[in-house]
């Protein structure tokens, strides 16, 4: 099921965190409107944030997701600094197969993608309302990706994969929420990066020879060092649980 892993994740990291957890002792500050718990100095905390690709693969129905969401370990350094040890998985697994409508040979494709990253950070909330908190922060983004093809066509077998590794820097915002009495908070998180990509080279094997290519290029090569840099931007819905 395409939700399996994520649930599993989400299921996983409330039961842990439940043997161990206290509900923080923080007094809201709000008059009127009666909210959760706000973080306090010393709290730990975990944090959930799916990604608007991560819901676009998850509703795409040519695709297989297995994914363990942006995964936020926190802890409050002060009422007002936090720092934050971030952990991504994410695999996605495409096929298409059939015949020609000419000749009658069977085609096969296959595409599978996998990203393995960890974002230390720290963050700072502006706000000590316990109604609405609002912070910002920086990460460094460290990981490695990897795509796959195989394609099987009249016969002739072809692969090419593509293996970068990552590193860059990143700022975000958020806004969120403590939710009625309990160590929970609800809310939004957008994020931009710069990255840097080492290894921006497909590998193709056409079962005769093995070659090089750049990435979108056209040229064969033996041998190939390619880096490049983007700068990207993310917004993720986020669920984060505080404890003791």
């Amino acid at each position: 099921m395409r939700f399996k892993t994520f649930l599993s994740a989400i299921a996983i990291s409330m039961v842990a965190t439940s043997m161990f957890a206290q509900i923080t002792t923080g007094e809201p500050t709000a008059k009127k409107i009666q909210t959760g718990n706000r973080a306090e100095e010393g709290d730990w905390g975990i944090y959930l944030g799916a990604s608007t690709s991560m819901f676009k693969d998850f509703t795409d129905g040519d695709i297989d997701v297995e994914a363990l969401p942006l995964i936020n370990f926190k802890h409050m350094l002060s009422d007002e600094v936090e720092a934050r040890l971030g952990l991504k998985i994410y695999r996605t697994k495409e096929k298409m197969k059939g015949k020609d409508s000419k000749g009658g040979d069977k085609f096969f494709d296959r595409h599978i993608t996998s990203e393995y990253f960890f974002y230390p950070g720290l963050a700072y909330h502006f706000d000590k309302s316990n109604l609405l908190d609002v912070y910002g922060g920086v990460d460094l983004p460290i990981g490695i990706t990897r795509d796959s093809y195989k394609e099987e066509y009249g016969g002739v077998e072809t692969s090419k994969s593509l293996g970068q590794f990552h590193i860059g820097v990143g700022a975000f915002i958020g806004l969120q929420a403590y939710v009625a009495n309990l160590p929970v908070a609800v809310g939004l998180e957008y994020g931009i990066s710069t990255m840097l990509n080492c290894g921006n080279k497909w590998e193709i094997d056409d079962g005769t020879d093995t070659y090089y290519t750049e990435v979108d290029g056209s040229y064969q090569f033996k041998e190939l060092s390619k880096s490049d840099s983007k700068v990207g931007n993310e917004v993720r819905v986020t669920i984060s649980y505080f404890f003791k």
